[in-house]
């Protein structure tokens, strides 16, 4: 069983894992986990975890109860983990398997994982760390300090929640342009001519938000604004627009979306001013996993979702839960580096911070409600000369 086919959102997964954790078997654990036999294992092969607390060793491998994560800011059963002998956790591996410490209930082993690849702790400058998927995971920090947080930013970001959202597998819209007053859409896996578009995942989702508003078709607030075209029409009792031939997007699927860039924009900019920094004292801002990787900066700085920043400062850290693991595999040394970057580490409660709420609504406008953040946001829509801001 894939646990995403049962829960889009990892809130949902762990009452799945609670429900039915003899539904997981270990033939479905290991056939999505990669096991590696390097060459400097010689005795044994090794297979490494970096992933998110929920899916961790204690919580996804052993099938134990991940329920305490709404209880308590620290992961009771999966603080540390360690070394487990593969055969233990019924993998069919003569050796053992290293779990990834974490920091809290929210942040996992993956970003973990991501210090290690990206060497954050061990940098002069500020940098940012940004991982953001079904969940948001922070850090912001240098050599001398590290601060970091989480947060639900919601399945939106993987095509949950929308009406035709999907993953980004074959036939889903990836990107969107609108020029000309039509829309352009690039599927993929139709490089071929053959594949019709299917759904709409997370990076296509950006795009499109992007577009309407810079085209003036949804305004500030996302809501749709019918008389600037004849392609927004209604269906289901709410305003849509086809994006692709039988595909429409919702009035409610931008509505979910404007939530989840919202706290995505919020957990940057609490973090930063809880750090005492200002957004151009940061060297660099690294946005990790797939979604980070496929994702148009342009776009995604446009709904107001990254802050308004040098681009050149934006670097895509690509999987680097993936690729820490593997630098990890590939040098035992760094087993000291994880207990320094957790030593370091401090943990910022969101829901903590007096004034989240009134900051969560702030954010739910495009790109902001004080557009004053987003400058260059503001020369692309004098371009386009389609909104005026009072």
């Amino acid at each position: 069983m894939k646990l995403h086919a049962s829960g889009e959102d990892y809130l949902e997964t762990i009452h799945v894992l609670q429900k039915k954790r003899g539904m997981v078997r270990s033939v479905d654990v290991t056939r999505h986990m990669e096991v590696s036999k390097p060459s400097v294992c010689h005795a044994v092969a090794t297979l490494r975890d970096g992933g998110f607390l929920t899916m961790d060793e204690d919580h996804f491998l052993r099938l134990t109860d991940a329920f305490c994560v709404f209880y308590t800011p620290h992961a009771v059963h999966a603080d540390r983990p360690g070394f487990q002998p593969a055969k233990d956790l019924d993998i069919p591996l003569n050796g053992y398997v290293y779990c990834y410490p974490v920091k809290s209930n929210y942040l996992g082993g993956d970003i973990i994982s991501g210090m290690i690849e990206t060497e954050l702790y061990k940098k002069d400058g500020i940098s940012v760390f940004f991982d953001i998927g079904t969940n948001g995971e922070l850090v912001i920090g240098n050599k001398d300090f590290l601060l970091c947080g989480a947060g639900a930013a919601g399945p939106a970001l993987e095509g949950g929640v929308v009406h035709t959202g999907m993953r980004a597998d074959a036939g889903a819209v990836d990107s969107v342009r609108i020029r000309g007053g039509k829309i352009h859409v690039h599927v993929i896996g139709n490089s071929s001519g053959k594949i019709s578009p299917k759904g709409i995942c997370g990076s296509g989702i950006v795009d499109l938000i992007a577009e309407l508003f810079l085209e003036g078709w949804i305004d500030i607030r996302g809501k749709f604004s019918p008389e600037k075209t004849n392609l927004i029409q209604k269906r289901e009792g709410q305003l849509c627009i086809e994006y692709a031939p039988g595909l429409y997007f919702y009035q409610k699927d931008i509505d979910e979306f404007i939530l989840t860039k919202a706290a995505a924009h919020i957990m940057v900019e609490i973090m930063l001013r809880e750090s005492g920094l200002e957004l151009n004292q940061a060297d660099r801002f690294y946005v990790a996993v797939s979604f980070g990787k496929y994702v148009s900066v342009e776009s995604a700085i446009t709904i107001g979702m990254y802050p308004d920043m040098e681009r050149e400062k934006m670097i895509n850290a690509g999987n680097s839960s993936l690729e820490g693991a593997q630098k990890l595999l590939l040098n035992k040394e760094l087993l000291a580096d994880i207990d320094q970057i957790l030593e370091e580490m401090t943990y910022i409660q969101f829901a903590e911070v007096d004034d989240f709420l009134e900051q969560m609504v702030a954010a739910q406008a495009l790109p902001h409600t004080d557009y004053k953040k987003y400058p260059t946001v503001m020369e692309k829509l004098k371009k386009r000369q389609n909104i005026c801001f009072y």
